[in-house]
This record gives C-alpha cells, structure tokens and sequence, in this order.
C-alpha cells in the first residue's frame, strides 16, 4: 500500500471509533474519490503496517480514552 494512501487512511480511522469503523472509512474513501474502489480489508492493512511502523520508532500509541497500548 501506498504511503499516501496511508497518510489518508490513519487520521480518519483515529476519527471513526465504533465498531464497524473500517467499512465507513472505505465508504468515506470511496465517495470522495470515484473510481478509487478501497474496501475494509485495504483499511485494516493500512492500520496494521501504520501501527508496526509507528511502534518500532517508539511512538507511543493509545486509544480513544488515552490508555496507552504499548
């Protein structure tokens, strides 16, 4: 995956914290930019390889409460 495609996807699922969180952040992608055709999976692997790449330069993650996760 892009890192431009990265650099969209983060910030928006930081923004979407229910449940079915991955499927609206395509659809959000997908309305915005026709013809993109992103699906949940591709947002999944984007917040994967994002978390991996942000915890092994030692950036502090935590989620929407503050808890820190690792």
């Amino acid at each position: 995956m892009a890192r431009s495609s990265r650099l969209f996807i983060c910030p928006q699922n930081t923004q979407n914290t229910n449940r079915v969180h991955s499927a609206i952040i395509a659809s959000f992608f997908n309305t915005k930019y026709v013809g993109l055709n992103i699906n949940r999976t591709t947002i999944n692997k984007a917040m994967q390889i994002w978390t991996s790449q942000a915890v092994a330069v030692g950036l502090s993650i935590s989620d929407a409460k503050g808890r820190r996760l690792n």
